[in-house]
């Protein structure tokens, strides 16, 4: 709740700096959730992640040459196994409770 002295531009700045928390605390546990799910069997997918913050905008991105085939699923290609299916199938649940967890927290801020 802001106080009723603020100004517009004010209270629009505070509320902004609740959002911007709010999110910058759900994209850190969504990265930290992510590598902890992360199959390992080297441990270079685990170690391959990478957070960034820009201007605007977060980017969590995977570095491993072969990041893209373990979240298509687990596939024979010429006699040999691709991908993962616990990590395929685990990405899409995360993803939604990320999702509603941050949509909860947004719609939560009160003003």
């Amino acid at each position: 709740m802001y106080p009723n002295n603020l100004t517009p531009t004010q209270a629009l700045s505070a509320l902004m700096d609740d959002v911007e928390d709010i999110i910058d605390k759900n994209v850190k546990i969504l990265y930290v959730n992510l590598v902890r799910a992360s199959p390992v069997e080297t441990g270079n997918f685990r170690r391959s992640w990478d957070l960034n913050k820009g201007i605007s905008s977060w980017t969590i991105s995977n570095t491993a040459e072969y990041a893209t085939q373990l979240s298509g699923g687990r596939r024979l290609i010429n006699g040999r196994y691709y991908g993962s299916i616990q990590w395929s199938a685990g990405l899409g649940p995360m993803m939604l409770r990320f999702t509603k967890k941050l949509k909860r927290e947004l719609g939560n801020i009160r003003y």
